[in-house]
């Protein structure tokens, strides 16, 4: 074994050891049931003890239901809520604001969660031996950034320290160790938290998606301005037009789901009625009059009750 791991084999126990095929299936059986158990078996009192003290502290909302919540579903609020937690610890220590090495003050901007994970997941499988160490120094800046808790981001860590990645020789001799983990997690602070793109992907060994193909205009530009070609010929600006449409169609469905709405609760208003109760211009609840009747099951007679006048 020791032999295949320097040679960077792939190697297993199972390869050199004789085979018990029932114990095999008695352990992936008891897997499966413990997994299937994460999903249905309710939470425990632990689980309920610390949602409740989260709640105390305003990082769950009020009310929740804590005790109908499976094992699973109280681990994701648990985990939702520590990274509230982590945003306000860290606000209230820096104030939003990073003071560089050189004195100048930087504005610290959270990024998403998903962007921590989707590291995470790729320095298992991408990262080469040799930058183990300065991947997870970067991975700690980012869970920084990311406002991922500390004792989420160190267990991380030694999850991957015991994986093959992290058990893999390097060409030091040496796997990861506790110490590289310790040295690692120093860079867990607001300055490791401002690398840039750059820097990081040398720290992985690896390059994240490219950025979206603007033609050379800022992203405020290509959202909102108006395009020209290289001959300065007007184009049409299909990034702004599409989000138009989009915000009609929402806007329509909610005029419509409105008045929908309303003429199910009450089926002999009137459109004056409509517009009064609703806040709607006449034109609007006209326009989408015949619509809205026909999700709620009114019949438009568009006389009597339901005049306009």
């Amino acid at each position: 074994m020791a032999l295949s791991d320097f040679l960077d084999g792939d190697l297993r126990p199972y390869d050199v050891e004789d085979w018990n095929q029932e114990a095999y299936v008695r352990l992936k059986e008891d897997a499966k049931r413990r997994h299937d158990s994460w999903f249905v078996a309710p939470a425990t009192d632990k689980q309920v003890a610390w949602l409740e003290k989260l709640e105390k502290m305003g990082c769950i909302e009020q009310g929740t239901p804590f005790s109908k919540l499976t094992k699973a579903e109280a681990d994701a609020a648990i985990k939702t809520a520590e990274i509230v937690f982590t945003s306000r610890a860290h606000y209230a220590v820096t104030g939003g604001y990073v003071v560089l090495p050189n004195g100048f003050k930087k504005r610290l901007v959270p990024r998403a969660k998903g962007l921590y994970f989707n590291t995470l997941d790729r320095i298992e499988h991408e990262t080469p031996t040799g930058s183990r160490y300065w991947s997870l120094f970067g991975l700690a800046g980012l869970g920084y950034n990311c406002n991922i808790p500390e004792h989420v981001v160190l267990d991380d860590m030694r999850r991957l320290k015991e994986s093959d990645w992290g058990r893999r020789v390097s060409k030091d001799g040496k796997p990861v160790t506790d110490a590289d983990i310790r040295s690692a997690m120093r860079g867990y602070n607001p300055i490791g938290a401002m690398r840039h793109r750059p820097i990081l992907e040398d720290y992985l060994c690896w390059q994240y998606n490219p950025p979206p193909k603007r033609n050379g205009r800022t992203r405020k530009e290509h959202l909102w301005g108006d395009w020209f070609d290289e001959d300065g010929t007007p184009e049409v600006n299909t990034a702004r037009e599409n989000r138009r449409l989009a915000a009609s169609a929402k806007k329509k469905r909610r005029a419509i789901d409105s008045l929908a709405d309303y003429l199910t609760s009450r089926p002999n208003a009137s459109k004056r009625e409509c517009c009064r109760v609703l806040s709607m211009s006449a034109s609007t609840v006209t326009k989408y009059w015949s619509q809205a009747c026909e999700a709620a099951g009114v019949e438009d007679v568009r006389s009597g009750n339901h005049s306009p006048r």
